[in-house]
């Protein structure tokens, strides 16, 4: 019954694996096809699939072999507050990621100027604070916790105004 995600994520994790591999080649190569800025935002979507899709997989494996009785389970407090976490941060680091490459995308195809190596740099690690904060909300009570959905997998309590608000807005 549980099979079908670890595998499914194991492929996304090669998938992903080869996406990181070649972005990193873009950005540390002397033959890259892109310039370091663009690099970098691809760099930065790569790695905020990565950000859920590892965790996700590990969770999931170990409910596979292991079961719902543990510690590790989305049914558990603890289980769902790591899924929620994750599955929070990689949501919006996704979204934002993707909205970094389309802002660059626009200005290339507006104004012909890309953005400098040290502007999408420091986009790109404002994403992934930004997205920390955000995320460690519910666990450190700020929020109410992150809920269990009939999907089986914890995410932000869509009834909870605070959450709905934060993830309508990005």
């Amino acid at each position: 019954d549980n099979l079908g995600m670890p595998l499914f994520l194991l492929v996304s994790m090669l998938a992903n694996a080869v996406f990181i591999s070649r972005a990193c080649k873009d950005v540390c190569g002397r033959d890259r096809p892109i310039e370091r800025g663009p690099a970098i935002a691809l760099l930065t979507c790569a790695i905020s699939e990565l950000t859920w899709v590892v965790p996700c997989f590990i969770q999931c494996a170990m409910v596979y072999f292991m079961g719902h009785g543990g510690r590790w389970s989305p049914t558990h407090r603890t289980g769902c507050d790591i899924m929620g976490f994750y599955s929070q941060f990689g949501s919006l680091c996704s979204m934002l990621a993707t909205l970094l490459v389309a802002v660059i995308t626009c200005k290339a195809a507006f104004n012909k100027r890309l953005p400098s190596k040290r502007v999408v740099l420091a986009a790109s690690v404002s994403i992934f604070t930004f997205c920390t904060v955000i995320s460690l909300l519910p666990i450190v009570g700020a929020t109410k916790p992150y809920a269990l959905t009939d999907g089986g997998f914890c995410y932000i309590d869509w009834f909870d105004t605070p959450q709905a608000v934060i993830m309508l807005i990005v």
